[in-house]
């Protein structure tokens, strides 16, 4: 699954050096453009912003060092397994983000000429918004939800409930870039891609080592 994701991240990368995905994003980013509105807009920073460094950095800790503890037992495999997710979540967090700036780096996509009503510096492809939200909350959602079943030893609602809101949260933030003008379509989705290439990459190195290796 991983490699395929790679491989559509491929495809949008070579759309975007030959031209080919221009006519689309064109489209998309005009289409949503001319939606903006001043609620709207309010709403779309607002989401953009739990996407930021600001909520994910905080949010990330908290997750892990929730992840740590959530296990108090004196049995080995418990304690194990709640390090190995905790570590998971942090480096799905920083990961991402490391990913990303070189991704940046090697396509090196100037922003979208559109006036922008967000500030957002660098290259613009992938999306860093769209990628380190979907791998964060992707591999947080999964160690919550394995964390919760190991601790009360059923399948929850919660885990759940926290990953439908973390999906909801996640594609609004992937559209808030395209429509701030921060992002080209092809960004987002490119982000996505990658972000969930990552997400399944350190989810099975978490498995791998919750097994016993």
């Amino acid at each position: 699954m991983a490699l395929a994701l790679v491989a559509v991240f491929a495809g949008l990368a070579w759309a975007m050096a030959v031209g080919r995905a221009t006519d689309l994003d064109a489209l998309v980013a005009g289409w949503l453009a001319g939606l903006r509105h001043p609620v709207v807009t309010a709403f779309m920073r607002t989401v953009t912003w739990l996407g930021s460094a600001a909520v994910l950095v905080p949010l990330g800790l908290l997750t892990a060092a929730w992840v740590w503890g959530a296990l108090p037992t004196s049995a080995a495999p418990p304690r194990r397994q709640a390090r190995y997710g905790a570590w998971a979540v942090l480096i799905a967090l920083s990961g991402a983000w490391l990913l990303n700036s070189a991704l940046k780096f090697v396509f090196q996509r100037a922003r979208p000429g559109l006036p922008p009503l967000s500030e957002a510096a660098g290259y613009s492809f992938p999306s860093g918004h769209a990628m380190v939200t979907l791998a964060f909350f992707a591999v947080s959602s999964y160690v919550v939800a394995v964390t919760f079943s190991t601790a009360r030893g059923g399948r929850p609602t919660l885990p759940a409930v926290l990953a439908a809101a973390a999906a909801v949260v996640t594609l609004l933030v992937g559209l808030s870039r395209i429509y701030l003008g921060v992002h080209f379509p092809t960004d987002v989705a490119a982000g996505f891609a990658a972000g969930a290439a990552w997400a399944l990459t350190v989810i099975a190195g978490f498995e791998w080592l919750r097994h016993g290796r």
